[in-house]
């Protein structure tokens, strides 16, 4: 990492130290231990006048200050969890740290080196890029294969976008009109539109690109020879509730790209490079595992076992069956107990051994016998794909839901833990 000026270079040691290189005779002028762990650093940053130097530790989760006047370390911030990239803002004011186990970004008062906000973004937030302006901060979401957008006045998320599989480094041009993103799932280097949010270009690289701080180069060459498709839609419940943070799984025959993620809207839009294609939804993430799930559905699944009051949607069937196992029976009404009182915080797929809270349908799909409804189709399938698609749209179910009562904006608030009821009642 450069100062402001180029006289000095700042270096991150696998050591645990920062090494400080004059740029006039390329010597090591001085050496900081910073030493938090095995892991060492992780990012590294320099605040625009050049007094500090910020350094993440992988292994304690804390940030080390440096004054670089004295070659000092003159604060340690704690954060907790796994830190990954950190920027500061042109002014000087705020620095933003990617914290990568938590799904967070933590910003920090440089005044008083403590945390003023926490903002939520994708799985695994690992790169940082913060616009020239310093009026967007764009994070790189390794597991959700996208980047947030973030409004740093408010430091809410303003746009999601799909960039392939893996992101890892990102840099923003020097105008701030271009954002540049290395994918290393897909062997380039995205290049995005920062007033239209969206994937513009290629730039193609060798195998696996990471990349650290600022990797903009003056020449771009757009990849030749490769072709990229979009499938785009949205996820919603039979009743028409969007779903969001819904991930996709997408292979072809040989190769698995990753996954993808809805937004907070339920759409989603998959970018790949194969003309073969299987999409598949999948979602285990919620935050309020029983949001849906209450007594009065084990009630309901009881009545229809006992052929009294008989489920009368292929959807509540799919919502009843919540171990996978194509049938309703009692066993599901116990794994929905365990789930209520906090025993079990999922269920689990006894076909395909796959923890899993929702169950997804492609909503083209005819049940060939709505009061049987297993098997179903949970994915979508492109052969020869030559265009993009859109409106292509997936029913999710949520599993014990049989009622239909799951509520979105209920769907970041932590699960209570109840009570174990003295008995269920039997809607006869």
């Amino acid at each position: 990492m450069a100062s402001s000026d180029g006289s000095k270079v700042y270096v991150a040691g696998v050591s645990g130290d920062v090494h400080v290189i004059n740029t006039t005779n390329d010597s090591v002028i001085a050496s900081i231990s910073v030493d938090h762990g095995y892991l060492g650093i992780w990012g590294i940053a320099i605040s625009p006048d050049g007094s500090k130097v910020y350094v993440t530790h992988d292994d304690d989760g804390s940030i080390s200050v440096i004054n670089t006047y004295s070659n000092t370390i003159v604060a340690s911030i704690p954060i907790g969890s796994t830190l990954k990239s950190i920027v500061v803002s042109p002014d000087g004011r705020a620095v933003y740290v990617a914290n990568y186990s938590s799904n967070t970004v933590n910003v920090i008062n440089t005044s008083t080196n403590k945390v003023i906000n926490t903002i939520w973004v994708g799985v695994n937030p690992s790169g940082l890029a913060i616009s020239p302006d310093g009026s967007k901060l764009y994070v790189t979401n390794y597991l959700d294969n996208t980047v947030s957008v973030i409004n740093t006045s408010n430091y809410n998320t303003v746009s999601t976008i799909n960039v392939g599989a893996n992101p890892t480094g990102i840099s923003v041009s020097p105008d701030g009109n271009s954002v540049y993103v290395a994918n290393k799932g897909y062997n380039c280097v995205f290049v995005i539109n920062a007033s239209s949010n969206s994937v513009v270009d290629t730039i193609i690289t060798g195998i696996h690109p990471v990349a650290y701080g600022n990797f903009i180069t003056n020449v771009v060459t757009p990849c030749i020879g490769i072709n990229y498709n979009n499938i785009a839609g949205e996820i919603v419940t039979a009743t028409g509730k969007n779903i969001n943070n819904v991930t996709f799984n997408i292979k072809d025959s040989v190769i698995n790209y990753g996954i993808n993620n809805s937004d907070s809207l339920g759409k989603y839009n998959l970018t790949f490079n194969t003309s073969n294609v299987i999409i598949q939804p999948t979602k285990n993430n919620d935050i309020n595992k029983t949001n849906g799930v209450t007594t009065l559905d084990i009630a309901y699944t009881q009545s229809h076992i006992l052929g009294k009051n008989k489920l009368n949607s292929p959807f509540k069937l799919i919502a009843a069956d919540v171990n996978g196992d194509g049938k309703v029976s009692t066993l599901d009404i116990v794994y929905m107990k365990r789930l209520i009182l906090g025993i079990d915080t999922t269920f689990t797929n006894s076909t395909i051994k796959e923890n899993r809270l929702w169950a997804f349908v492609d909503s083209s799909y005819q049940f060939p016998d709505t009061t049987n409804p297993f098997p179903f189709k949970d994915s979508i399938s492109y052969i020869g794909l030559s265009a993009n698609k859109t409106n292509q749209t997936f029913i999710g179910v949520k599993l014990g839901d049989v009622n239909y009562d799951w509520n979105p904006a209920l769907a970041r608030i932590p699960s209570k833990v109840f009570v174990r009821p003295k008995k269920i009642v039997v809607i006869e």
